[in-house]
């Protein structure tokens, strides 16, 4: 049996209307990681702008290794 066009109007509306509530859902919850998101930027920038501005590959690596040896017993 197939169901009348009235039914498969009233079915389609449904559907949509589900669909629509599931993209508003969606909305909402991308707005909110875009906002989180701006959030951890500022946090990232600002402790970005607390290091020194230049810091050489050697010295960096340097103090690894010296962190490294400071661990072993």
């Amino acid at each position: 049996m197939s169901e009348s066009p009235a039914d498969l109007a009233a079915t389609l509306k449904a559907e949509n209307e589900i669909l629509r509530q599931r993209i508003e859902a969606a909305s909402a919850q991308i707005e909110e990681l875009r906002a989180q998101a701006v959030v951890r930027q500022g946090e990232i920038r600002a402790l970005a702008a607390q290091l020194p501005e230049r810091v050489s590959r050697r010295g960096v690596i340097t103090e690894m290794a010296r962190g490294l040896l400071r661990k072993r017993p």
